[in-house]
């Protein structure tokens, strides 16, 4: 029997691994499921990034938070939050539009849109300023992803309550 932090370990690395091989090219013999954990690490971290800027800018605080987003979503070190958060703003960056990455997000558990969008919350809220834009990103995903505005209310209850 594994002990789960050496599991946990495993499926960190292989996570950063995926994304890093999905970047490179490379592909190994179970490539399909991990390159849909890289794609699902990715598009949330697009999604991220997407909220961090809807203001207009990335303020300083706003990174760690998109940092920590990661890191509970799929248990990633900060050094390997890091590396996809630069993987996906690349990525971001070369999108037209947020489709490839809610395409995506789309096929998640509800568990996991729900922490998605309590990620999105710990982003955009990271500054103190609850700003427009950033709302009407968070609304208009919540619609793509058939989340609730009482589900996203009660996610962003949460957030603020661990601040």
């Amino acid at each position: 029997m594994s002990h789960p932090v050496i599991i946990s370990l495993s499926i960190t690395l292989s996570i950063v691994d995926n994304v890093r091989a999905f970047f490179s090219g490379s592909k190994n013999a179970s490539e399909d499921v991990k390159d849909e954990t890289a794609e699902k690490t990715i598009a949330v971290a697009a999604l991220l990034i997407e909220a961090a800027s809807a203001d207009g800018e990335i303020d300083p605080t706003e990174r760690p938070a998109m940092v920590g987003a990661l890191q509970n979503q799929f248990e990633l070190s900060q050094e390997d939050a890091d590396t996809v958060l630069e993987a996906a703003a690349e990525r971001q960056a070369n999108a037209n539009d947020l489709h490839q990455f809610t395409k995506v997000a789309k096929t998640m558990s509800y568990e996991d849109k729900i922490r998605l969008i309590e990620g999105l919350w710990q982003v955009v809220l990271a500054d103190g300023v609850k700003d427009k834009y950033e709302d009407a990103l968070i609304r208009r995903l919540c619609g793509l992803l058939y989340i609730d505005d009482r589900e996203s209310g009660l996610a962003r209850q949460r957030v603020q309550s661990q601040n």
